[in-house]
């Protein structure tokens, strides 16, 4: 009996230990971090994003998948009504509990753009498919989703 609760016990260490490294282990940035991370890679997101426009504007398929060099997880664009470019670099959760950030590269400024990532904690609480913006230079924004 005693076999059993001490290989149960080894057992719940080993499970705890393991949400707690991913949980912490794949914290999302903040404001000042996710500008960072722009700012480090600024030459390859621009980079990448000419040759998405390019494929797009040639009716040919993108390359939805990550780049590790970049550091990003994967990418979504849209050509019409005008170009809309998201880098999905940061995320937890799985399924229709995911969530996390990224850069956007968006013809049209959003409808609202956002202080911080911080700021749009009550509206990205709340609101199911959330996806709000913030400025990081022309054209160029950081953005919060969730699939909830």
């Amino acid at each position: 009996m005693k076999i059993v609760a001490v290989i149960f016990k080894s057992l719940l260490i080993i499970v705890i230990g393991f949400v707690g490294y991913l949980y912490f282990s794949t914290l999302l940035p903040n404001t000042e971090e996710m500008r960072e991370f722009y700012s480090n890679r600024q030459n390859e997101f621009e980079t990448e994003n000419l040759k998405i426009i390019t494929d797009l504007k040639a009716g040919q398929p993108i390359n939805s998948k990550g780049n590790k060099e970049i550091g990003y997880l994967y990418v979504q664009a849209i050509l019409k009504p005008s170009i809309s470019i998201k880098y999905y670099t940061h995320r937890r959760g799985f399924g229709v509990g995911a969530f996390g950030t990224g850069v956007a590269y968006l013809e049209n400024p959003p409808h609202r753009i956002y202080s911080s990532l911080e700021d749009m904690d009550n509206d990205y609480k709340s609101t199911d498919g959330f996806v709000g913006f913030g400025t990081l230079s022309p054209n160029w924004y950081y953005f919060r989703w969730n699939t909830d």
